[in-house]
């Protein structure tokens, strides 16, 4: 082994400690800084949980799905299904979100997510 690699694996190491200790100090700082409201745009949200959640599962069942008809592995077809599930739950998730207001949201947003969930984890099992 190189001296090249073993210093790559400290400077790795290193690197996630930083990231890791960052991320601690900065919880703590959320934490004794006691915020306790909350902003958020309902377009921006509906937007970015589409784009995000939804598009980034749909994206990989697509991709899963033509890895399935080119290798005919059946792991890969459950696999895109279950992404397909999640997706669909996601974005029914974002759509609706728009017309349900208050704490009916909070509850739909959680049972779909957790249904979607359900979906993906059933077919990856």
């Amino acid at each position: 082994m190189s001296l090249s690699v073993i210093g790559g694996k400290l400077l790795h190491k290193r690197v996630g400690i930083a990231v890791l200790l960052s991320f601690a100090l900065l919880n703590i700082l959320l934490l004794l800084l006691n915020i306790s409201q909350t902003f958020e745009h309902p377009l921006l949200l509906a937007g970015l949980n589409i784009v995000f959640q939804a598009g980034t599962f749909l994206v990989s069942a697509y991709i899963a799905g033509r890895s399935y008809l080119k290798s005919s592995l059946i792991q890969l077809l459950l696999i895109g299904s279950g992404m397909v599930a999640f997706g669909i739950s996601n974005l029914t998730t974002g759509i609706v979100s728009l017309t349900v207001t208050g704490a009916e949201w909070a509850n739909f947003n959680v049972t779909m997510h957790n249904i979607g969930l359900l979906g993906f984890s059933a077919l990856n099992f």
